[in-house]
């Protein structure tokens, strides 16, 4: 592109470039989109003779491998990248804090014992640390979705800190791409891969409790978790153990006394304590998020980082991820979809009402058992939590995801049953009652399980 003005591009040989409601979804993550694929020529930075610089056409992209695939954890969640300097991981060119409306590239493929191939998607932990402004982070498949047309985790205020869970598709070059609209650093966490898994299988597949069962609630026996001292969590009743590789679970972050991070790891593996973040905390504030974290020999743990401060933790058991001791099955191996939004209070049904339900439809196969969703409470009116479950069913009795402060906006990863693909939300204040508005509701789809 050449000149300071808005410039056109001119795309040879035929090739259709969807840059448009297929590859980026507003004008501001086009603009973001194609000065990513642009290369700086002339002096650094944009400039009267270069412009922004070279644009150069990548190839067409290619769909989401739709295969469907068995889940395999790591030996106990290892971080991958963190842009601070400080504490840096991950590769050079990635260190470093991200400018607003910036995209990054994570190789993956080939690294922390993720194979170089049969890989379809990614189970990730997500964290923004302190941006600058209300914004949104996408992890994408690279050039394989739609910029801007989803989001995995929300801040609403400057300077916040906040993770997200999310399985991501993986994408050309076997990579993910990172895309936030606000300055801040990132840090990704792996829990593990999914890899193709054509014919029935035994291990990986995702087995969903009947109904999600609490098997810690420290509020409870008044005992909050103390900095870095582990706390068993309770297997879940009726559950074959031997026929489970990893627990698939809710932890629940709430009444910390300083800021910090909850995290869940191996029971025996107390050596990652402190290497990565299940749900990050500050005073005052309730925040949920989906770990899968592998039983190892015994079980699995959690345990606080709040320096001389201590929080509460609650934990929900919503299935298991089963191991080579589980039947052969087709049923609960994952397919990855191309990521998208599903539902959107702000342009159908305008704000939730406080205990009233919404049928949400993830456009899945109509014989699928399970979808990974991302829900984000937007503009809170009053604190309050939101419940998911299949449509055609009682609903449940704990929560999905949390939010405390009026005005918030809080997004939570969750894996939830559907009938004919579509489940029901709510959103209360824990009265039950439908008395007043509660917030506006965004739904996006990752895949589901067969």
């Amino acid at each position: 592109f050449a000149g300071t003005s808005a410039a056109a591009a001119v795309v040879s040989g035929g090739a259709a470039l969807l840059l448009d409601a297929d590859l980026a979804a507003d004008p501001r993550s086009l603009g973001n989109l194609i000065r990513h694929f642009v290369t700086d020529r002339g002096s650094a930075g944009p400039d009267n003779v270069y412009g922004y610089g070279e644009f150069r056409l990548p190839a067409p992209p290619e769909p989401i491998d739709a295969t469907p695939s068995a889940f395999v954890p790591l030996a106990a969640p290892q971080r991958v990248l963190d842009t601070r300097p400080e504490s840096a991981i991950g590769p050079a060119n990635l260190i470093g804090r991200f400018a607003a409306g910036e995209i990054r590239e994570l190789p993956v493929l080939g690294h922390a014992a993720v194979p170089t191939d049969g890989v379809t998607a990614l189970a990730v932990n997500i964290t923004a640390v302190d941006v600058d402004q209300p914004a949104y982070v996408q992890a994408l498949p690279t050039w394989r979705a739609s910029a801007g047309g989803y989001s995995n985790l929300n801040t609403d205020r400057p300077g916040q800190t906040r993770s997200n869970f999310a399985i991501v598709p993986i994408g050309d070059g076997g990579t993910i791409s990172l895309y936030t609209i606000a300055a801040g650093d990132l840090v990704v966490d792996l829990l593990g891969y999914f890899t193709t898994a054509v014919q029935p299988v035994a291990a990986g597949r995702f087995v969903e409790l009947t109904a999600p069962q609490r098997v810690l609630d420290t509020r409870i026996d008044g005992v909050p978790l103390a900095d870095r001292v582990p706390r068993q969590v309770p297997s879940p009743a009726l559950v074959d153990m031997a026929q489970v590789q990893a627990l698939v679970m809710t932890v629940t972050g709430t009444a910390t006394t300083e800021p910090g991070w909850i995290q869940a790891f191996p029971t025996d593996r107390p050596d990652v304590i402190g290497g990565t973040s299940t749900v990050n905390l500050v005073p005052g504030i309730s925040v949920a998020n989906t770990a899968i974290i592998p039983v190892g020999v015994n079980g699995v743990s959690v345990t606080g980082l709040f320096g001389t401060g201590s929080g509460h933790v609650v934990v929900d058991i919503v299935g298991y991820i089963t191991s080579s001791g589980a039947p052969v099955e087709n049923a609960g191996r994952y397919v990855p979809v191309r990521p998208a939004r599903a539902f959107d209070s702000r342009t159908s049904t305008g704000d939730l009402t406080v205990a009233v339900p919404v049928e949400i439809n993830a456009a899945v196969p109509a014989d699928a058992t399970g979808v990974v969703w991302n829900f984000a409470a937007i503009n809170a009116r009053q604190p309050g939590f939101g419940r998911v479950w299949a449509a055609d069913a009682p609903q449940p009795e704990t929560s999905a995801f949390n939010w405390s402060v009026l005005g918030e906006t809080r997004a939570a990863s969750v894996i939830a049953s559907v009938d004919a693909g579509r489940v029901k939300a709510v959103l209360d204040n824990g009265t039950g009652q439908p008395t007043s508005t509660a917030a506006g509701l965004i739904a996006d789809v990752f895949g589901y399980f067969t």
